[in-house]
């Protein structure tokens, strides 16, 4: 559907997924301080995702967005219960001066995947002048990128910052992930990385006491499954 949009390739696909995420956010944010009773849900997150573009400075053709958006969510043999969305580029550009105004104009968003990525770049750069294991960088930021994308699912972006978020996603990997929650010696690489690095950061032992188990516990899918509550 994006690459419609934008008429792209392979290249612009992380400028994509950071349209999704940002469209994420916005309507998150918006639902804090209004109500889906006074707002169409179907016709705000079909803005949010314009407007996402437009931040993202990735070019997104209003008239075949709201094309794509139809037929993406038209009744399908085995979704059936997914209802089609259909709103018309008129009704979009009616709604975004609302948006804007509900995100109260605040619309730079700080993904925690920028955040991955500097912290392991960091890490590798770390250990290569301390002589120690280094992580094969592109594994881990592949592996983590999964996660996050479970995490912007959550609310857990709207109450930590992206940092803390990045680094409960590391802690995840590493502890939990095979083939890197089995390498000891990587797992000893990451803990002087982080002695060495947030030694002075005042919140270092609330995160790794209460923070990253609280983010964990957002993302679980017990957390996610009403039927466990």
């Amino acid at each position: 559907m994006w690459r419609g949009a934008g008429g792209g390739g392979d290249g612009q696909l992380w400028v994509v997924v950071l349209c999704y995420w940002t469209a994420l956010i916005y309507f998150k944010r918006f639902f804090i301080t209004n109500s889906l009773a006074d707002h169409d849900p179907d016709l705000l997150i079909v803005t949010c995702i314009f407007l996402a573009g437009k931040i993202e400075e990735y070019r997104i053709s209003l008239h075949q967005l709201c094309d794509m958006i139809e037929n993406a969510t038209a009744p399908k043999p085995h979704a059936p219960g997914i209802g089609q969305i259909r709103v018309t580029a008129a009704k979009v550009m009616e709604c975004e001066l609302g948006l804007l105004a509900g995100l109260r104009f605040n619309l730079i968003v700080y993904h925690p995947h920028r955040s991955f990525r500097g912290f392991t770049a960091d890490w590798c750069k770390f250990a290569e002048s301390n002589k120690i294991r280094q992580p094969d960088a592109d594994a881990l930021i592949r592996t983590g990128n999964k996660f996050l994308h479970e995490v912007m699912l959550t609310d857990v972006p709207l109450i930590y910052t992206p940092g803390q978020i990045a680094l409960a996603a590391l802690h995840h990997v590493l502890t939990t992930v095979e083939p890197f929650s089995s390498d000891k010696e990587l797992l000893s690489s990451h803990q002087k990385y982080i002695n060495a690095k947030l030694c002075k950061v005042p919140w270092l032992p609330q995160l790794t006491t209460s923070v990253i188990p609280s983010i964990l516990a957002m993302v679980s899918p017990q957390s996610r499954n009403p039927t466990h509550h």
